[in-house]
Formats: structure tokens, C-alpha cells, sequence
């Protein structure tokens, strides 16, 4: 066995270990909330619970997904395609990491919207995704279809709506620095990983000038 493959090996379990912390941290509010919702305090805690589980399935996906991956077409040799992932990951776990410490309705209720929505998208580009899906700028695949016709990066954008969902019950300087400088670096991750795609399937140059980065367009040409 090379060197390289228990480095790999290692950032792989340690991915996906910190996520599933977070997934854990999520189901335990989740079940904090449905005792108490069993225990008739209302409204408030069922949106709680939604947003908890959407927490919950949101970080436990990604921690499986970060185990099943194949051998890359293309492996990313570049330094920046390394250090921006974890940038991302490291941000955005901040955010995520905190329990709910804002409890006004008014942004419970939008935060729990977010937050599942954010988490059925996230699901359904994982599904489309499939095992071309990487953590790092290795490249396994180029996909076309599904939420992949509309935006190019579908699966960032579900995670940035789900972690402003959380955002919104955590906010602090902290976790509100943390949101913005986890977009700034996942739009720059976006792009790093365009270049090696481009590398690796030309015709991606195409496909990027006709299909908006993370926002779809109202009308689709």
C-alpha cells in the first residue's frame, strides 16, 4: 500500500466523523424537542424538531456520502483544491455545530423553512450527484441532468440555504462571521473545481456559459 492511501484513508474517516458529531448534535435537539412537544409546549417545538431532523439528515448525508466515493478520473494535485474544502467544512460546521439559541417564531419559522428546504435539495443533488461526488476538486464525473441543468452547483447552493437556516437560530458575531466567509470560500471552491472539470471534460466551458453558477434563472433559456 502506497503512502498516499492511509493519508486518504485518514481524511476520509476524520470527514466524515465530524459530520456525523454534528448529525448527532442535531438528532439530540431533535429528540429534546419532540419530549417536549409530546409534552404539549406548542407550536414552537414541532418547528424545532423539522428543523433539527433537516439538521440532522443534512450533516448525516454528507457524512455518508464522504465514505462511498470511487476512484477519481482526475485527482486534484493542487493545494488551493485541498485548503478550500476545509476551509468550507471547518466554517460552516461552526455554524452548524451550536444548538437553537433563538426561540422567536418569527425566526423559527423561516429558519425551519430554510433548513428543510435546503435539506430536500441537498438530498435530491446527492441522489443526481451519485458517486461522482467529492469533497475535495477530484474529478469523477460530469453531470448534466436533474437540478444540474438549472444551476451548475446545486449542492452548494442547498447547503448554503440549509446553513442560513441554521444561521438564523444560532446567529452570534461568530457563527454570522463564520456564514459569510464559508460563502465567500465555497463560491472560490466552486470555481477551482470548475477548472479541474474543464481539464478533464472540455465541453464543461459549454455547458458553464449556458447555466448560471447557484442561482437558476426565472426563465430557463
Amino acid at each position: 500500500m502506497s503512502a498516499r492511501n492511509p493519508l486518504r484513508l485518514f481524511g476520509i474517516v476524520l470527514l466524515a466523523s465530524l459530520y456525523g458529531i454534528v448529525a448527532w448534535t442535531k438528532l439530540a435537539v431533535a429528540i429534546d424537542a419532540f419530549a417536549d412537544l409530546r409534552d404539549g409546549d406548542g407550536a414552537q417545538h414541532a418547528l424545532i424538531l423539522a428543523h433539527s431532523m433537516s439538521g440532522f439528515l443534512f450533516f448525516g448525508a454528507l457524512a455518508a456520502v464522504s465514505v462511498a466515493r470511487p476512484v477519481p478520473v482526475q485527482r486534484e494535485r493542487r493545494p488551493i483544491g485541498w485548503i478550500l474544502p476545509i476551509v468550507v467544512m471547518g466554517l460552516f460546521l461552526i455554524v452548524g455545530r451550536p444548538t437553537p439559541t433563538r426561540s422567536e417564531l418569527w425566526l423559527v419559522i423561516p429558519a425551519t423553512l430554510f433548513a428543510v428546504v435546503g435539506t430536500a435539495a441537498t438530498l435530491v443533488s446527492l441522489r443526481r450527484l451519485g458517486s461522482n461526488f467529492g469533497v475535495v476538486s477530484d474529478v469523477r464525473g460530469f453531470v448534466q441532468s436533474g437540478p444540474y441543468r438549472r444551476v451548475r452547483h446545486p449542492l452548494y447552493a442547498s447547503e448554503l440555504m440549509t446553513a442560513f437556516g441554521l444561521l438564523l437560530i444560532v446567529w452570534s458575531p461568530l457563527t454570522v462571521a463564520a456564514f459569510i466567509l464559508g460563502t465567500v470560500a465555497q463560491i472560490a471552491r466552486a470555481r477551482v473545481e470548475e477548472q479541474a472539470v474543464t481539464s478533464a471534460f472540455p465541453e464543461y466551458r459549454e455547458y458553464a456559459q449556458r447555466t448560471p453558477m447557484l442561482i437558476p434563472r426565472i426563465r430557463p433559456r
